[in-house]
C-alpha cells in the first residue's frame, strides 16, 4: 500500500514545493503514524516543515497528519481544517483518518481539501457532508511502515545523537521504558495491550498497566523520539507469539510481523471498519474477535 499513498502524495505536493506540516499529536500510535509518514516524505523527496495551526500562513500549502482525531470528542485535526478555512489555504490534505461527526465544518470545505479516509464508513461520511471536496479510500498510514528501513534508520550514530536533542523523547523515556518493562506476554506467549481511555469499549480493572499506547503522549513533532518509539513497539512485538488487543497501531504492525493477532473493537467501531477495509482477506493472521 505505500505505493498509493506515495503515489497520491507525489501527485498532490505542487511544483514550487514548500508544504508544511502539521503531525496528528495523540499517544504512542500517533507517533507510529508519525515514523511511517516520514518514511513516505523520504520516499518523494521532500522535507516538509513541521507547523501547528496557529502558525499556518496565508494561501499556504499544508499536510495534515493522518489518525483517528477527526471524530468527537478530538478537537486537533478538526481546529487545523478550521485554520486552513481562516488562512485561505491554496491547498490543504488530510492523510488517512477517520472521520465522524464534525458536518457542518465538512460541509465548508471544498476542492482545495483533499480527505484520504483509511475505513470506508468514513469515505462515505466525507462523500456526504464535504461533497466539494476530495476523498479517497487508502490504508491507515501505519501500513505503509518499512520496518527495516525504521531498524537500520535507530541503529545510526545520527539517529542518537538527534535522541539527545529531542526534549520530548528527553521527557517522556523514562515513563515510556518503565511501561515497556511491564508488558509480559502469558504462558502461550499471548500479549495483552487494551485501552483505558475514553475509546475503551468495556472498563478493565487491569486494563491501565495493559494500555502501554498511553504511557508515551506526544505532538509528534520531532522525529527521533517517534521513530525510537514506533521501534521499541516494534521490538516488543517481535519477542511474542500473539496479540490480543483494541489499540489499532498495536493491531497493525503486529500483522506486519505475521503474529496471530486478535484484535478486539474500540467504542465507535473503528477497528472493525478498518479491518475489514484494509485486513480481511489480506492478513488471515488479524481476526476481529
Amino acid at each position: 500500500m505505500q505505493n498509493k499513498i506515495d503515489y497520491i502524495l507525489k501527485n498532490w505536493l505542487p511544483a514550487e514545493g514548500g508544504a508544511l506540516y502539521f503531525p496528528n499529536p495523540g499517544n504512542a500510535g500517533d507517533a507510529l503514524i508519525a515514523t511511517a509518514t516520514w518514511q513516505c516524505f523520504d520516499r518523494v523527496g521532500i522535507t516538509p516543515r513541521v507547523t501547528r495551526p496557529e502558525n499556518f500562513p496565508r494561501h499556504g500549502t499544508i499536510i495534515l497528519g493522518g489518525g483517528g482525531n477527526l471524530v468527537p470528542p478530538y478537537r486537533f485535526i478538526a481546529d487545523a481544517l478550521q485554520a486552513c478555512l481562516d488562512q485561505q489555504v491554496r491547498r490543504c490534505l488530510l492523510l488517512p483518518h477517520t472521520i465522524r461527526g464534525n458536518e457542518a465544518l465538512l460541509n465548508r470545505l471544498d476542492e482545495r481539501f483533499t480527505l484520504l479516509c483509511r475505513d470506508q464508513l468514513s469515505l462515505e461520511h466525507v462523500r456526504r457532508h464535504a461533497p466539494r471536496a476530495r476523498s479517497q479510500l487508502v490504508d491507515d498510514m501505519a501500513l505503509a511502515l518499512d520496518m527495516p528501513v525504521l531498524r537500520q534508520r535507530t541503529q545510526t550514530l545520527a539517529h542518537h545523537l538527534s535522541l539527545l536533542v529531542d526534549r520530548p523523547w528527553i521527557k517522556r523515556r523514562k515513563k515510556w521504558k518503565r511501561a515497556l518493562s511491564r508488558q509480559r506476554p502469558d504462558g502461550a506467549g499471548r500479549l495483552e495491550i487494551l485501552r483505558s481511555d475514553v475509546e475503551a469499549r468495556t472498563e478493565h480493572p487491569e486494563s491501565r498497566d495493559k494500555d502501554l499506547m498511553d504511557f508515551y503522549l506526544t505532538r509528534c513533532e520531532k522525529r527521533a523520539g517517534c521513530d525510537q518509539v514506533s521501534m521499541d513497539l516494534i521490538n516488543l512485538l517481535g519477542s511474542v507469539k500473539s496479540v490480543r488487543t483494541d489499540r489499532l497501531h498495536v493491531a497493525l504492525p503486529a500483522t506486519l510481523l505475521g503474529l496471530e493477532v486478535e484484535i478486539l473493537d474500540n467504542n465507535y467501531g473503528k477497528l472493525s471498519i478498518v479491518w475489514k477495509t484494509s485486513l480481511e482477506g489480506r492478513y488471515p493472521n488479524a481476526r476481529m474477535a
